[in-house]
């Protein structure tokens, strides 16, 4: 088997590798809990990053390959809880969207959030469809 070259070996690293003086390694992950990550490296203790989601720290984790066990007792107690909650949350939008599924006959949807309205067949549109868009972009500014 032939030997990885460099750039082959940093790229099982970091999802992309630019070399040059200085070398540039891009890492496709949120930045918003690295400090944690780098702190398990400086200091040998992981502690939550306080606001982020317990299951984007998980993938976090994963990415990373940090150990959750690593986590401190007092982010621990506050960790597996919510990683629990968050499971349940996902399986019951899941259970709830399948008890949902209601067949749909295909109609022409033009338009973002139409609420499948259709075009009458002489080709004018109707008000709600034309306007639909500008009333979801105001809504979303509250």
């Amino acid at each position: 088997m032939p030997k990885k070259t460099l750039c082959e070996q940093v790229l099982t690293l970091c999802d992309k590798y630019f070399p040059g003086d200085p070398p540039e390694y891009f890492f496709d992950v949120s930045w918003v809990g690295f400090n944690s990550i780098l702190d398990v490296y400086r200091c040998g203790a992981l502690h939550l990053t306080a606001g982020v989601c317990a299951l984007v720290t998980k993938k976090d984790l994963e990415y990373w390959g940090v150990d959750e066990l690593l986590l401190e007792p007092c982010c621990a107690l506050k960790y597996y809880p919510e990683i629990e909650l968050c499971v349940k949350e996902i399986q019951g939008e899941e259970q709830s969207r399948a008890k949902q599924q209601v067949h749909v006959p295909k109609t022409k949807i033009y338009g973002v959030g139409c609420y499948n309205r259709s075009l009458p067949q002489d080709g004018t549109r109707h008000f709600f469809v034309k306007n639909q868009f500008a009333v979801s972009a105001l809504s979303l500014n509250f």
